[in-house]
């Protein structure tokens, strides 16, 4: 609170009292982050709730610096961000925000075995894959069976693909041939 008083040559003056408010700044009230999936996507998102200042608020996004009135970002990379509140009045807040993502998602190995004999159906696959989220599904094509082992066993000639997907539906892929060795067959001599 202020007081302002006018003098004037004679020493006649008025007097007023001025209160000079401060309004609040910005505040953040809430931040709902969503880690990334899979291993390099861009499918993180931060969601932003500022209350108080002056007039609009704007939110920004750093280090990408993009802006918006709604506080919500999609489309996210695993990085560090600053979340930034400002004002009509060039008031703001900020919030740090760290998105992580889960390890790559990849192939130890993939072995396979051909048919020991023509005609027959004893090819197997023996297949691991480490990284990912949670516990890893393998599923063989086209047949469509799946496990926990990454190993298929009676295998007839073909070609096939394996897929190691995690619980988040991060998935690699790896294709294989199981081949058989030729037939035998009788010689026969006329004698």
């Amino acid at each position: 609170t202020y007081t302002i008083q006018a003098t004037d040559g004679v020493g006649c003056s008025i007097t007023s009292v001025l209160t000079v408010s401060n309004p609040a700044s910005p505040n953040i009230t809430s931040i709902n982050p969503v880690n990334v999936l899979c291993y390099g996507n861009n499918n993180g998102s931060i969601q932003t709730i500022a209350s108080g200042g002056t007039g609009a608020l704007t939110y920004t996004l750093s280090p990408i610096a993009t802006s918006n009135s709604t506080g919500n970002f999609i489309n996210l990379f695993a990085n560090n961000y600053t979340v930034s509140v400002t004002d009509a009045s060039g008031c703001s807040a900020t919030s740090n925000i760290v998105l992580t993502q889960p390890p790559l998602l990849a192939w130890d190995s993939v072995n396979h075995r051909d048919i020991s004999c023509y005609g027959g159906s004893n090819g197997l696959v023996a297949s691991s894959a480490s990284g990912g989220n949670g516990t890893i599904t393998y599923q063989l094509l086209p047949s469509g069976a799946t496990n926990f082992s990454g190993a298929f066993f009676g295998l007839a000639m073909g070609n096939y693909t394996i897929n190691a997907t995690d619980q988040n539906g991060c998935m690699v892929t790896a294709t294989f041939y199981i081949n058989q060795g030729p037939p035998i067959n009788w010689n026969t001599a006329s004698t």
